[in-house]
């Protein structure tokens, strides 16, 4: 196996492994604050899913667009949406991400790879 190979083994893995972790933070989260047990909170993030992916792609578009006004908008969205499910480290990077668009600097593509594989398996 060449050096090429096991660095995209290795990335998969943490990629794998940092989603999980923020499943399961926002799980507990959630749990702790609603009271909910665990099928109700998996069944609240199953149903949080798809509106979470679909902002964290509204991002992207108007990332896409260098429409910085659209950036900083859908990113205050999403920190909201993160926040709420108690991912606050990814919240602070969707603040970032919101305050760089605010500033008219549109950079922050690691921020949103980072976003992306963290929130693959929620």
């Amino acid at each position: 196996m060449n050096n090429e190979s096991i660095n995209a083994i290795n990335n998969a893995t943490r990629i794998n492994a940092n989603s999980k972790k923020y499943q399961q933070q926002a799980h507990a989260y959630l749990k702790a604050e609603l009271g909910m047990d665990d099928e109700q909170v998996t069944g609240i993030l199953k149903t949080l899913s798809s509106p979470l992916k679909e902002t964290l792609r509204s991002v992207d578009a108007a990332y896409k667009k260098k429409n910085s006004e659209e950036i900083a908008e859908t990113a205050h969205s999403l920190k909201g949406a993160l926040l709420n499910l108690g991912l606050d480290e990814l919240a602070e990077l969707a603040k970032m991400i919101e305050l760089s668009a605010a500033g008219k600097q549109i950079s922050h593509e690691k921020n949103l790879a980072y976003l992306h594989d963290a929130l693959q398996h929620m």
